[in-house]
């Protein structure tokens, strides 16, 4: 099911990045602005991916995912209406959904693009870039919050307790100043 991979994916992610912090610490501020940067350009991503790609490799993905489907109308969808479709109104837009029937994208970011459009995918991305400059030097913040932004790569919820609460868990181990080099001290 979705959140077994997204759980999964997420851990991957957080094994990564608890490896770079470990053996190259100097990399870490980096990586962790150069995953969120990725993230929040999906809905360019997915407009011109399937540009890159054959017509039958992309043939063998719409047959394979329907998600595939999903974010490239997502990325139509929040480029043609500037501000969006509106909030769950994506399937009542079948013309966007060209190999599949509508489904919802299951991505945090493309829903947030396609439903809601361009100006409001600006204010998220600003809000999602300040608060990665605001928790990027904290080992245990990051980590949270790198695990939930992956985790809503996969699946999607504006008003899920499990989105927020972890967002404010990691601002709040930020501004406890967590002592993370004395932990990391002590574990070594």
């Amino acid at each position: 099911s979705t959140g077994s991979r997204a759980l999964l994916v997420s851990f991957f992610a957080v094994l990564v990045f608890s490896y770079i912090y470990k053996y190259h610490s100097r990399f870490w501020i980096f990586s962790v602005r150069a995953f969120v940067l990725i993230l929040v350009l999906q809905p360019l991503i997915y407009h011109n991916l399937y540009w890159l790609f054959s017509d039958e490799f992309n043939d063998f993905l719409y047959s394979l995912s329907p998600r595939y489907v999903a974010f490239i109308a997502h990325a139509h969808m929040g480029l043609d209406h500037i501000f969006g479709v509106g909030l769950f109104q994506a399937s009542s837009f079948p013309e966007y959904f060209f190999a599949r029937w509508p489904i919802p994208a299951h991505n945090q970011f493309m829903s947030f693009f396609g439903e809601l459009g361009i100006i409001a995918y600006l204010t998220w991305c600003l809000f999602l870039w300040q608060f990665t400059k605001t928790i990027e030097k904290n080992y245990y913040a990051s980590v949270v919050f790198i695990y939930t932004l992956s985790m809503y790569t996969f699946i999607t919820g504006y008003n899920e307790w499990s989105f927020w609460v972890p967002l404010a868990l990691s601002y709040a181990i930020t501004r406890a100043e967590f002592p993370t080099k004395k932990l990391n001290a002590s574990l070594s």
